[in-house]
């Protein structure tokens, strides 16, 4: 993979994870609790909402399409791969649930669990800390490799077909329960292209690009169009595609972009505590103020990216180890 589509990956990832932020901006709780809430604030969140529907499959798709560079078949890479992943995905998981569960604990709320047996289940479904279902799926795919992984070994275009379009089928959009599929999906399909790394290369025409990017948009204001799951399926799809030939046309990132890239995992795990003070901040003195409410909704997440990327320097510099530890060595 050379040096372009490397740099585009990482732009992708920090673009996705600045859409999560987005999906957990939403202010009609802290603002209205359950009371009358603007239909505009409304029309906004739920714009915003679909747009950002594209980050946890873009997610899957990466992770997919480096995973499934190396056949884990061959002695020793099995286990070898194993053995990082714990250092890079199940270290950090149970520490920012562990981190989620302290903050359940302190709210009292039902979500930590009661019995012992519970809140180790709890722990595990990343009930404690609910955005790591990701890495929890992630884990678990990457974990049964040894069962489906002869099918990329094969590398046949027909059976590749045959089970993309069975897993699509059985596709629920915004799905996050254990094994959705809609992570086995979007897995599966970054490993396919990880074998035809060519169509990565592909560049849309902008006579193609802008009347899709337009169509594409207009669709994401309409509710209608989106009712149907066969529309809102092909809907994630395109979107997919224009997120990634929009990418391809940032030329030039500057330094500071591609370190932020590098922070993506620390913004993804911790932009929902800074996110509700935030919220919660300013809802004391603009409560049941609804453009107060959208100001927080669309400035929020900049405010706690921005926080938590200088903080998150302060860390790296100051506690280099723990830092390494809590992010995999991110």
């Amino acid at each position: 993979m050379d040096e372009r589509v490397s740099n585009q990956i990482r732009l992708l990832s920090l673009v996705c994870t600045i859409f999560v932020v987005y999906r957990h901006a939403y202010t009609d709780q802290v603002f209205f609790a359950g009371g009358i809430v603007p239909n505009y604030l409304q029309e906004v969140r739920c714009f915003l909402s679909r747009v950002t529907s594209l980050a946890v499959p873009s997610f899957f798709l990466i992770s997919g399409l480096f995973f499934f560079r190396h056949n884990y078949y061959r002695d020793g890479l099995y286990a070898s791969m194993l053995k990082k992943k714990v250092r890079t995905l199940l270290i950090p998981f149970l520490i920012w649930n562990i981190v989620g569960g302290i903050a359940l604990f302190t709210e009292k709320s039902p979500l930590l669990g009661c019995t012992i047996n519970e809140r180790i289940s709890n722990l595990f479904l990343s009930h404690w800390y609910g955005p790591l279902w990701y890495v929890r799926d992630l884990m678990i795919w990457m974990l049964l490799y040894p069962i489906y992984g002869w099918i990329f070994k094969v590398n046949c275009k027909i059976l590749y077909a045959i089970v993309f379009a069975y897993v699509y089928y059985c596709w629920i959009p915004i799905g996050s329960n254990l094994m959705a599929y809609e992570g086995l999906l979007f897995f599966f399909l970054g490993g396919i292209l990880s074998k035809y790394e060519h169509i990565l290369h592909y560049k849309m025409s902008n006579r193609l690009l802008t009347p899709l990017a337009i169509v594409w948009l207009s669709w994401s204001m309409f509710t209608p169009l989106l009712l149907s799951i066969w529309s809102y399926k092909m809907y994630v799809c395109i979107g997919i595609i224009l997120l990634w030939q929009v990418t391809k046309r940032i030329n030039v990132l500057s330094k500071r972009t591609l370190k932020m890239s590098q922070e993506s995992f620390l913004l993804y795990v911790t932009h929902i505590y800074v996110l509700k003070i935030i919220k919660e901040i300013v809802a004391v003195s603009f409560y049941n103020n609804g453009i107060a409410a959208l100001l927080t909704y669309l400035l929020g997440p900049i405010v706690a990216v921005s926080l938590i990327s200088c903080c998150g320097y302060v860390w790296k510099v100051y506690f280099p180890k723990s830092y390494e530890i809590a992010l995999g060595g991110r």
